[in-house]
């Protein structure tokens, strides 16, 4: 088992892609002006201070969420609010390393479906 193992980060990047599998929202909580510069295709904006007025809305959607911003402090602090409020959530830290993730999974599901056929 290599270093990342030891750490965890591989066991993480599983949750990570079993969400994605599952549809999850992804949440982008930094600020607009920030979203703009660059983010996940897939991702929606919600800063970080606007999170709480949304709760009920990311609730209803019953799907699990992933955050991300641009270091994943503000990520953390917005997965623990989801999860303190019955909502699945996993901070996946920045946008940066996260669309990495989401790129890879979206490659790899795309190579499924073209064996299917």
């Amino acid at each position: 088992m290599g270093l990342f193992g030891i750490i965890g980060f591989g066991k993480k990047k599983k949750r990570i892609t079993g969400l994605l599998d599952k549809k999850a929202l992804i949440i982008d909580v930094r600020t607009t002006p920030e979203y703009h510069t660059g983010h996940i295709r897939e991702s929606i904006n919600i800063p970080l201070h606007t999170l709480d007025v949304r709760i009920k809305k990311i609730r209803k959607k019953n799907i699990p969420v992933c955050t991300c911003c641009r270091s994943g402090h503000q990520g953390g602090i917005a997965a623990t609010s989801l999860r303190h409020k019955g909502i699945d959530a996993v901070n996946r830290g920045s946008w940066k390393s996260l669309n990495k993730i989401v790129m890879t999974h979206e490659m790899s599901r795309d190579l499924i479906d073209e064996k299917k056929f």
